[in-house]
């Protein structure tokens, strides 16, 4: 009796230890899958900007329609946006809004805060005052959203192309921040980070993923917070500090997560101690910055900035956020890595770039580029083959 049980336990442990190296295995074969198609520069695109226009803009989303792309810009000089045409590679329409009067946005940060769904529908989000405005390409306010009339303790509405809204069967998605900072949230209470607005019956849903995903303890006002992209059939969240996703399945109703290997960063650099040194941890950090959708190829773009010393060892003087490299990869449809690239620093800036129709367009305005040019917007296409 006792032989049968020293049987069936050196049994239980043998199989045990296969099932771990089997899933060792499994890890490593992951890593190795990222390289089944190489990601390269194939073709490039400039537009020529006014001078409304900074190479430096803060909000920017790309439209498809009859399978040609446009690039919509925030102007930071004006209360508007840029609409910038792929084919004809200029501007092809600006859109000013007014502050004030029934026409009025009550703001003049349109271009930091805008979604464009469609000449006809572009939504305005005044941050301040928690009001979302429905316009069209002739700045005409159709109607005015109050989210306060909800009487739910939302965040602050955050529109930028890493959280880009989206609008599908009249119901309105966005990000919200925490209104207290997630460091200083001693109640504990996480609420969401999204919502669903109905513009028909005005109610909001709350989705739900809460604060909880999120970096506790950094002070970054942007740092803690996860990108998305909004595939019409799934919400895909990437963790800032962590090689996962975060997947929400609108018809199953269901949230899961998607590890993957990273196969340039061993440590996330996750805890910003002050503001003070904020200029430091921009430099030295390694953080995923933005997760990217290219809808027509199906194909998911993480971009990840890898930290580099504040003081360069070689000659004492400070390096600056734009030398420091970055890294790019690319995952299929069943969000399964098939590719990755490092790239150095000083070619690129990432907060610019998105993807398209051809693949992943990275902008070139780094003022580290030997080729910067502040007078145009340009691009280096890249896809996998």
């Amino acid at each position: 009796m006792r032989l049968n049980f020293y049987i069936i336990l050196i049994f239980v442990v043998f199989s045990c230890k296969k099932d771990e190296s089997s899933k060792i295995e499994v890890k490593n074969n992951n890593l190795k899958r990222t390289s089944t198609c190489n990601l390269k520069n194939v073709n490039s695109i400039s537009f020529g900007i006014d001078n409304s226009m900074s190479y430096r803009f803060i909000s920017h989303q790309v439209v498809s329609k009859n399978n040609q792309d446009y690039l919509i810009v925030g102007d930071l000089n004006t209360n508007g946006i840029s609409i910038l045409s792929f084919k004809d590679k200029k501007v092809i329409k600006k859109i000013e809004f007014k502050a004030k009067g029934p026409d009025g946005i009550a703001s003049v940060k349109a271009g930091r805060n805008f979604y464009y769904h469609n000449k006809d529908s572009i939504f305005i989000f005044n941050q301040s005052k928690r009001s979302i405005y429905l316009t069209n390409d002739r700045a005409d306010v159709y109607q005015k959203y109050s989210l306060i009339e909800n009487k739910k303790n939302l965040g602050e509405v955050i529109v930028e192309n890493r959280f880009m809204p989206t609008f599908y069967n009249n119901i309105l998605n966005f990000c919200v921040y925490p209104i207290v900072p997630p460091y200083k949230n001693k109640s504990k209470k996480f609420k969401s980070i999204y919502v669903d607005y109905n513009i028909l019956d005005k109610k909001i849903d709350t989705g739900k993923l809460t604060y909880k995903y999120s970096d506790q303890n950094n002070r970054h006002p942007i740092y803690h917070y996860p990108s998305r992209v909004d595939d019409s059939l799934r919400l895909i969240f990437l963790h800032p500090f962590k090689s996962e996703l975060k997947v929400y399945d609108k018809y199953k109703d269901t949230l899961y997560t998607k590890f993957f290997n990273h196969p340039y960063v061993d440590k996330y650099t996750p805890f910003l101690e002050s503001f003070d040194k904020m200029k430091r941890f921009d430099v030295e950090s390694t953080l995923n910055n933005v997760l990217l959708f290219n809808k027509k190829q199906q194909l998911y773009y993480v971009i990840t900035e890898l930290g580099i010393p504040f003081v360069n060892p070689n000659n004492g003087e400070e390096n600056a956020y734009e030398e420091k490299p970055f890294s790019v990869i690319v995952f299929d449809k069943n969000l399964q890595a098939i590719a990755h690239k490092k790239f150095n620093g000083g070619q690129y800036f990432i907060q610019n770039s998105f993807a398209g129709l051809e693949g992943l367009y990275l902008n070139t305005n780094n003022p580290y580029n030997p080729n910067f040019n502040e007078n145009t917007y340009s691009y280096h296409i890249y896809t996998c083959k």
